[in-house]
């Protein structure tokens, strides 16, 4: 287990706009910071809500938790996948496992092996401060 998020993606949100479904994630590359969004299926927006309103530390309102796409991805069924995600509120980091489904543990695969911004063209880049989870 790392000890800390370096070059991990920072997961940001998961919303609902128009009907559709999407997340927000933030990669660094070469100390460059952008934050994407992408489209999910509605199932994949229930397993990021999911993971997002994990609180392992302290649950008191207004604390600020921050989710990193950790360095294990593995299948677990047909249509699932477990994926490690590092969980930090303050010093505090704790690698938990989600199960999720398939596609969404590919889009996270991918995002960790992002290595130019360039094959990231497609996507839509968003402002740094997403919406809100």
């Amino acid at each position: 287990m790392r000890d800390t998020h370096e070059s991990m993606p920072e997961l940001l949100a998961a919303y609902e706009r128009d009907g559709q479904y999407f997340g927000s994630v933030r990669i660094t590359i070469s100390g460059a910071s952008r934050a994407f969004e992408f489209g999910v299926p509605f199932d994949g927006f229930r397993s990021l809500r999911r993971i997002l309103q994990t609180r392992p530390f302290d649950q008191m309102p207004g604390i600020q938790y921050r989710y990193f796409i950790g360095g294990s991805i593995g299948p677990r069924a047909e249509d699932r996948a477990v994926v490690d995600i590092r969980i930090e509120q303050g010093r505090d980091g704790r690698l938990m496992d989600f199960e999720v489904p398939l596609l969404l543990a590919r889009n996270f695969y991918w995002f960790k092996k992002l290595k130019n911004y360039e094959d990231a063209s497609h996507l839509h880049v968003i402002d740094e401060a997403a919406p809100e989870v």
